[in-house]
């Protein structure tokens, strides 16, 4: 029976106190090494620069050679799954509600009639909001006149109707403004608001 002669101890100290890593421990047990193997470099993509190192092990050299194909395809298909990760374009973020963009819009172009102190406008804004809100609003195709003409019904007169195109409408509002460059009656307001509206559900920018 083989024996083993117990660690010298420090003087002041005892092997209890010695950290458990410098204890000799039972000799490590290793696998054998395989009977074959294969090993190479390759490169993997059309604008890969580094090689990699793919080595395959196995009794035979079949299958030696079956596992270093079998490493070098694992390698392409992650190496292809990560370029097409990286290739696809981060969804878009969604789009507020039409209300909500709306409300967005009312707030936008009240905020700089306020600045400029144009109480007449403020009204035409909140009136031309109150129309979309009751879809009274509706693009039409009407002969003689270019695409994007709407027909604004009133909230007045029942069975009125109005038909503008940009800032031009039928009403007699916007006839007695009709010299006075950049202003916009309620139905021609509207009809801007829906056209952005629209716009910004077709990923249109519109100023």
């Amino acid at each position: 029976m083989k024996t083993t002669a117990p660690l010298p101890s420090l003087p002041g100290t005892s092997n209890s106190m010695i950290p458990p890593m410098l204890i000799p421990q039972s000799p490590a047990t290793f696998s054998p090494e395989a009977l074959c193997s294969m090993n190479g470099f390759i490169k993997i993509g059309r604008h890969e620069t580094r090689s990699h190192q793919v080595t395959g092990r196995g009794a035979t050299p079949a299958e030696a050679a079956a596992n270093f194909f079998g490493c070098q395809d694992a390698l392409e298909a992650g190496h292809a799954a990560r370029e097409a990760r990286a290739t696809v374009p981060p969804p878009a973020p969604a789009l507020p509600s039409r209300d909500e963009r709306l409300a967005s819009l009312l707030a936008c172009g009240t905020a700089k009639a306020l600045a400029a102190s144009d109480d007449d406008r403020l009204e035409r804004l909140v009136k031309a909001y109150l129309l979309v809100v009751k879809n009274l609003v509706e693009e039409v195709q009407i002969d003689g006149i270019p695409q994007g003409a709407y027909r604004v019904h009133s909230q007045t007169v029942p069975g009125t109707t109005y038909v503008v195109q940009g800032r031009i409408c039928s009403c007699q509002d916007h006839k007695r403004h009709a010299e006075d460059t950049g202003w916009f009656c309620k139905h021609a307001l509207a009809a801007l608001f829906v056209t952005r509206l629209d716009a910004q559900e077709q990923g249109m920018a519109v100023s």
